[in-house]
């Protein structure tokens, strides 16, 4: 905090020198203040507002998320595999068909990121679920090489991907 203060007060002492050499004015000097000190004296009474709204806006986000999270827990949901957890490699993360999160451990088992799982939702927090692997239900046709439902012949995905074109 002490080298905050000192770098604004070097600020403002370089700044009033800087005007007062370029424009030789006390005038100009005393203007150059208020336009350093006028906004902080209009805006500082809404900055603590907005700040203490936010912060308790997010807690009521992070509990209502928490709330709906925990509801799930004891079901059995299907999951899309991603992969190892970023934080964690031994725990697998996956998307259930709500698009959330779930960390759960793979038991030995190779899951391949595209394959689907069931798993038991165990635990919840505000941002991910934590569940207990169940079955493996299928590995998606790339791993496998069979033919997808779709067509698109051994190895191949039905899932069409749109190439955006550049519109020059």
């Amino acid at each position: 905090m002490l080298v905050s203060m000192a770098g604004s007060w070097a600020y403002n002492v370089a700044l009033l020198t800087v005007v007062y050499e370029r424009t030789e004015s006390l005038a100009w000097v005393g203007a150059a203040t208020l336009g350093r000190f006028i906004p902080q004296l209009l805006f500082s009474p809404y900055a603590g507002v907005v700040a203490d709204r936010f912060e308790r806006l997010n807690i009521v986000l992070e509990r209502s998320a928490l709330a709906r999270h925990e509801a799930r827990v004891g079901r059995q949901e299907q999951v899309l595999v991603e992969g190892p957890s970023k934080r964690k490699p031994e725990v697998t993360s996956g998307r259930t068909r709500q698009n959330k999160l779930a960390h759960f451990r793979a038991d030995g088992r190779a899951l391949t990121p595209g394959s689907f799982a069931t798993v038991e939702i165990h635990r919840a927090g505000p941002h991910f679920l934590e569940a207990n692997l169940v079955e493996v239900e299928a590995d998606s046709p790339e791993n496998t090489g069979e033919a997808s439902p779709g067509g698109g012949g051994a190895g191949r995905s039905a899932i069409r991907r749109r190439i955006p074109l550049s519109v020059a």
